[in-house]
């Protein structure tokens, strides 16, 4: 990090981490900018200078109604030419990209300073300072149109109109199923009592995959686990949540935090029952190109699994992934 003092209330700082590089200039004595992540969950980072304290400190952000609060972590203090300051992270859903962010910052109990931003500020912010780095323009780009249409799907907030960001080259209009080519998920050892009924990817907030089962009445389940072969040999062994769907009792698993540069990576699913094991492969790539396919090829308008807003949603998404393996080196 580079961070410049200005004046008393001016800073002007770039950021670089293993997320993006960033650039913001605010005038104000405690808050003194905000950055994006863009390498998984969407985190709008606020930084504040609290001289000398550390205790009772707390920012509270209030998005679309809802309120977060986050205290400060001293392991978290940043050096800067002989400042120290700290980061918030307000973390938000892609269909509020749009949303206005209202940070406060606490200090004893004491409101100290606030300051507004959201996403969208950050994306103008890059078309301005980075006008000439096309693969971060084409990662915020995709990033917004995507949000938009995520929000547009889900009618969570305000309709706004779909984001026209300086210098994107890309167009989710055309991506079809014929351009993401072919699923790879499989499904093995299927006389285990274990059936798979679907998987899903979460776009309404951070991105998840969903993995949903059934097992025969006479079949009880002994454990689940997952493994990402491409980022650890170590396997997951997450909780598993359970529904009732037509007098059946639905399983749940789900991988969170899924990175967009990591939508190729394949997940490698075992569940273990009474009576022998399945195995399920699947990528995120896989669920938009079936979800895309559902649309292009299998069905029209009038049946039930026809939902083109889910196929815009799943395009963006698909080049939102694409672009940040693009800009990520995957």
């Amino acid at each position: 990090m580079t961070l410049k003092k200005v004046s008393d209330t001016t800073y002007t700082f770039e950021m670089p981490n293993k997320d993006a590089i960033v650039y913001a200039r605010f005038e104000s004595p405690m808050l003194i900018g905000a950055s994006l992540s863009l390498g998984g969950e969407i985190g709008v980072k606020f930084y504040a200078i609290v001289p000398g304290i550390t205790d009772g400190v707390y920012v509270r952000f209030t998005v679309d109604g809802r309120r977060q609060t986050v205290k400060i972590n001293p392991d978290d203090a940043i050096e800067e030419n002989g400042e120290t300051f700290y980061p918030f992270v307000c973390e938000i859903g892609a269909p509020q990209i749009n949303s206005r962010i209202n940070a406060v910052l606490y200090v004893n109990g004491k409101e100290a300073d606030t300051f507004e931003y959201s996403v969208m500020d950050y994306v103008n912010d890059c078309t301005y300072q980075y006008y000439d780095n096309q693969k971060l323009l084409n990662l915020v780009g995709a990033l917004a149109q995507y949000g938009c249409l995520a929000n547009n799907l889900f009618g969570l907030y305000p309709e706004f109109d779909l984001p026209q960001v300086n210098g994107y080259e890309g167009d989710y209009t055309n991506v079809d199923a014929g351009s993401v080519g072919d699923p790879s998920n499989s499904t093995t050892n299927v006389s285990s009592g274990a059936y798979i009924e679907g998987v899903s990817l979460v776009l309404r907030s951070k991105t998840a995959l969903r993995l949903y089962f059934t097992l025969d009445a006479d079949v009880e389940l002994d454990e689940v686990c997952y493994n990402i072969p491409a980022i650890s040999s170590e396997y997951v062994y997450p909780e598993v949540k359970t529904t009732e769907r037509d007098g059946e009792t639905w399983y749940c698993i789900e991988v969170p935090d899924i990175a967009p540069a990591e939508f190729g990576n394949e997940i490698e699913f075992e569940i273990f029952t009474t009576y022998g094991d399945i195995v399920v492969n699947y990528r995120p790539y896989d669920y938009i190109i079936h979800a895309l396919r559902n649309v292009d090829w299998y069905y029209v308008e009038g049946d039930e699994a026809y939902n083109p807003a889910l196929a815009d949603c799943c395009r963006a998404l698909y080049l939102y992934a694409k672009f940040a393996e693009d800009y990520f080196g995957v």
